[in-house]
């Protein structure tokens, strides 16, 4: 048992028992907001929704990239006013790149609605608008990891969930369907941000002013660095997401929707472990001693494989039990992939685990471990994708190439040093 003596002592547990707290009941609200839109919209309406988290989530890959490179500087840099400076330049960077890519889904969205067999082009618009207000959302939540301010990180992850659920059913219910449920999201994205920027400019963030353009100058040394997260995060966020993406795009609308419910569900295990990674990246320093941030990793780890495992084996033994009470029968056709996709998902979130301790500690040769996952995922599903049965086992052969590999790796440094 953990006593309160001990985690008043020690700050890495006590972040990682705040966080993990108010992750619990975040987790808790996003995960209700798939029950509730699950019986709110129709099957294939539901699965186009799946598709736009998963479109979502690839786009703010971008926006992870620079946030995570600005708790890194926070965590090592103590000049404010160069933190200040390289936040904001980072910042203006991506909002230059995020205006492209709202211009660029505007003109592709015909097509992208055709071949994603979605009824309108409105929902990518919108959803594209939330990663348009995602990025200032992102580097202010940075700035307060950056901090060690898990208590305003927190609620501003509740406020975001909780605003997320009533946007969006009141705009599902008065007929806005896909689309309502994206501008939920969206409405939810601007009172988070109202929320977290008060917050961060309490703790000394500060936009720098300076020109329209980017100073490179300043852009130029994190380059290298910005590379490895980019390469990393877009990789384990495409190996969690893609199986929707390719059901949806190899199967009617109907599957895809049932499909979605049953990967919703097996979502939950990196939800619940997600905490502990986010915590582990602002206590992990290059400065500190290897031994100190190896122990920082082993608690995180136990703390992941003790949860996340946890919930895979109840996933695995109560398969239609748990689809059941979360989203009723109507996505029971596919409830036997979920023990399986739930094994998937708990190896990539120990993957991710030991990705976010690497990149914390800028060890470039992180990429070859999950570039070699991603490739063996990617080969299985090209060969093996007749049914969904087939898409969810080779993902779970890519998820554990990575996780084998990361650990194995992991284990030979530690060893090593």
């Amino acid at each position: 048992m953990i006593s309160w003596g001990s985690l008043k002592k020690n700050a890495f547990l006590r972040n990682n028992a705040i966080f993990f707290a108010a992750s619990m009941f975040i987790s808790f609200l996003n995960y209700l907001y798939y029950p509730v839109l699950g019986r709110l919209l129709s099957v294939e309406s539901f699965g186009e929704l799946q598709v736009l988290v998963s479109f979502f989530m690839q786009m703010t890959v971008f926006i992870s990239v620079l946030t995570l490179i600005s708790t890194n500087i926070i965590v090592n840099e103590k000049n404010s006013a160069k933190v200040n400076k390289t936040i904001s330049e980072l910042e203006k960077l991506t909002l230059y790149v995020a205006y492209g890519i709202l211009l660029l889904v505007t003109l592709l969205s015909p097509l992208l609605k055709d071949a994603l067999q979605f009824e309108s082009v409105w929902p990518f618009i919108v959803i594209t608008l939330v990663f348009v207000v995602g990025i200032p959302l992102g580097f202010r939540t940075a700035y307060l990891r950056g901090k060690s301010d898990f208590v305003a990180t927190s609620i501003e992850g509740i406020i975001a969930s909780l605003a997320k659920i009533f946007a969006s059913v009141a705009l599902v219910l008065i007929g806005l369907k896909t689309a309502g449920a994206a501008g939920g999201i969206l409405a939810a994205q601007f009172i988070a941000l109202l929320y977290a920027s008060r917050k961060a400019k309490q703790l000394g963030f500060s936009k720098f002013k300076g020109a329209i353009k980017p100073d490179w100058s300043v852009l130029r040394p994190q380059a290298k660095y910005a590379g490895l997260v980019l390469f990393v995060s877009l990789i384990t966020t495409v190996q969690f997401t893609a199986d929707v993406l390719v059901v949806k795009y190899l199967f009617t609308p109907e599957v895809a929707g049932q499909y979605a419910g049953i990967a919703t569900i097996s979502r939950i295990i990196l939800f619940l472990t997600g905490s502990f990674a986010v915590v582990l990246l602002s206590s992990v320093a290059i400065h500190k001693k290897p031994k100190e941030n190896s122990r920082l990793l082993l608690r995180s780890l136990g703390l992941t494989v003790g949860l996340g495992g946890t919930a895979t084996i109840i996933f695995m033994a109560f398969p239609t039990q748990v689809v059941h009470v979360l989203f009723g029968t109507k996505f029971d056709a596919y409830a036997h992939l979920l023990p399986l996709l739930s094994v998937a998902i708990f190896m990539m979130s120990v993957a991710n685990l030991l990705a976010s301790y690497h990149i914390a500690l800028r060890h470039f040769g992180v990429m070859w471990f999950v570039g070699l996952g991603a490739l063996a995922g990617a080969a299985a599903i090209v060969l093996h994708n007749d049914t969904p049965a087939q898409v969810v086992q080779s993902i779970a052969a890519g998820s554990g190439v990575m996780m084998a590999g990361l650990f194995g790796w992991t284990g030979w440094r530690a060893v090593r040093k």
